[in-house]
């Protein structure tokens, strides 16, 4: 154990942090555990060995090897050291066959080297075994037999736990009571406050949680008598103590449920904090609303700092849920630097649900977008809309109208390099809703340019799209305008093509002997297989 450890324990028992009896458990505690630290050291490891772990082995290997050579062992390690396989191989070397002999009898037969020292070092002697066997203990593994050794049971511990009336132990109960510090005083304690037959597993719970007889004795104290096991526990795992249970009852009187006690602890509502939320105005909530509160993480201090803002008399739902949403002081401040025009808390939550960060806002309110409502940043955030469509969009010169129109834009896939091609096309858009058009139809800007460029005169975006989607092309405009026909309207093209007329059907007409063939005339002629008629009479 360090001298820092050893130090801050005496210094809280001075202080009256801890009382004196659970100091010196606690103490006690912690020198058992650096001697099991030093025993358990790997024994093939090349740690070197201590002065205080050689002389407790060099004990217990005496009486099995000679004096001269334990005296040499003792030099050796003195003035050079020695690693811990460098100890086990010189012993086992030296070791006298009268031990291993002596094991026998009690049926530990062909051990390995590494077994039959650990026996040997953590002290397992044929008087051991002798009055383990006394006591019922015959055939213990080697392994339990080394942990017995190593933790220090004892006969004396076992027919202390005897006397308490525990019989038939396991030899890994032992065990464990031993490395949990369950004392036969501990037990006997225990027994005089009201607590006996307690099983080995209540005994380790109630010790290793810090339930002393001190603590119970001080729970009696604020009138909490003959408590369960397991609620003793749970208190003192908290760290409730008999000036928390005061602090709570002068808070919600005296007749505070048990369990709200606990997870008023648990949850770290303390008297400080009951009262800094009484101060603010919230004097009427129950044990469990002030549980919700410190559980969410709400603190008082950020209340005066809302209500600075404009934002007071909020409820504990709200405050729990700027909370939970991570609405923060800083969040909250940053969003109303931006300019938007915050009316209550619940748009913070929605701003945040949302994942909507102030640089977002920020950079939206410089655009000049009219925004009007906390729900017009979230749209457009939704929306995936982001900072440099907006900017490329009135770049483009197009005419918004409002957010609603951004958003089609967006949900339509209009793309900066989408706009950029029609710019470089020549291609001005009059308004967003031409642009949609355009988008919703999927029309490419080489369609259009190529439109252009066959002499085709009525571009607007109706005709264009209407043509797009009938699959009338340049090249089929460019061979109609061969035969004359230059002044087809939309209706008329899109009818030439999906009735496949084209020069050889009109020659053929011709050859008939039909004359003044308007587009009119051609589209009947097709309909209504007048070429076939003509080919049958024939």
């Amino acid at each position: 154990m360090t001298d820092n450890a050893r130090k801050e324990l005496l210094e809280q028992i001075a202080e009256g942090d801890i009382s004196a009896d659970e100091g010196f458990r606690l103490l006690s505690k912690l020198e058992r555990a650096d001697k099991e630290i030093s025993r358990l050291v790997e024994i093939n490891s090349q740690v070197m060995v201590s002065s205080e772990t050689f002389n407790e082995i060099a004990t217990n290997i005496a009486p099995y090897v000679k004096p001269e050579f334990l005296q040499a062992l003792r030099e050796i390690n003195i003035e050079e050291g020695m690693s811990f396989y460098e100890l086990k191989r010189i012993i086992l070397k030296n070791l006298s066959n009268d031990y291993p002999k002596t094991l026998t009898k009690y049926g530990y037969k062909k051990l390995s080297d590494d077994d039959l020292y650990s026996l040997l070092i953590y002290g397992i002697t044929p008087e051991y075994l002798q009055e383990l066997k006394k006591r019922g203990y015959e055939d213990i593994p080697v392994s339990q037999l080394i942990k017995m050794g190593l933790h220090d049971v004892d006969v004396d511990f076992i027919d202390d736990l005897i006397d308490q009336g525990y019989e038939d132990m396991s030899p890994n109960q032992l065990v464990k009571l031993r490395i949990r510090d369950v004392t036969p005083d501990y037990i006997s304690t225990l027994k005089e406050l009201g607590y006996d037959n307690l099983s080995v597993n209540q005994l380790v719970k109630l010790q290793t949680n810090g339930v002393t007889p001190y603590y119970i004795i001080e729970l009696t104290k604020v009138d909490l008598k003959n408590l369960p096991p397991s609620m003793l526990i749970s208190l003192s795992s908290a760290g409730v103590d008999k000036e928390f249970v005061n602090k709570a009852r002068s808070q919600f009187g005296k007749d505070i449920p048990l369990n709200q006690i606990l997870k008023m602890r648990k949850f770290g509502v303390t008297d400080s904090f009951v009262k800094e939320m009484k101060s603010l105005g919230y004097d009427n909530l129950s044990p469990n609303r002030f549980v919700e509160l410190k559980k969410s993480g709400v603190d008082s201090a950020p209340i005066t700092e809302l209500e600075k803002l404009g934002f007071s008399n909020l409820s504990v739902d709200t405050l729990i849920e700027l909370q939970e949403q991570d609405v923060n002081l800083t969040y909250i401040k940053e969003v109303l630097a931006t300019g938007l025009k915050v009316k209550k808390l619940d748009d913070f939550i929605e701003l945040r649900d949302n994942d909507v960060s102030p640089k977002y806002i920020k950079e939206i309110m410089k655009l000049d977008l009219k925004i009007k409502s906390v729900d017009d940043v979230i749209e457009l955030f939704d929306h995936d809309v982001s900072i440099n469509f907006i900017e490329k969009l009135q770049d483009f010169d197009i005419k918004i109208k409002s957010i609603d129109d951004i958003i089609d834009l967006s949900e339509h896939d209009v793309s900066v390099s989408f706009l950029k091609k029609f710019q470089d096309a020549g291609y001005i858009f009059k308004d967003k809703d031409e642009l949609l058009e355009f988008a919703s139809h999927d029309v490419p800007v080489e369609y259009i340019t190529k439109l252009k460029e066959s002499g085709f005169k009525k571009l607007d975006v109706d005709t264009i799209t209407e043509l797009y989607d009938h699959d009338v092309d340049a090249e089929f405009i460019t061979k109609i305008q061969a035969l004359g026909y230059n002044n087809l309207d939309v209706d008329q093209l899109v009818e030439f093509y999906e009735h496949e007329i084209d020069a050889e059907f009109i020659a053929k007409l011709k050859k008939k002997g039909i004359k003044n063939l308007t587009p009119d005339k051609l589209i009947d002629a097709k309909e209504h297989g007048l070429l076939e008629f003509f080919d049958d009479d024939d």
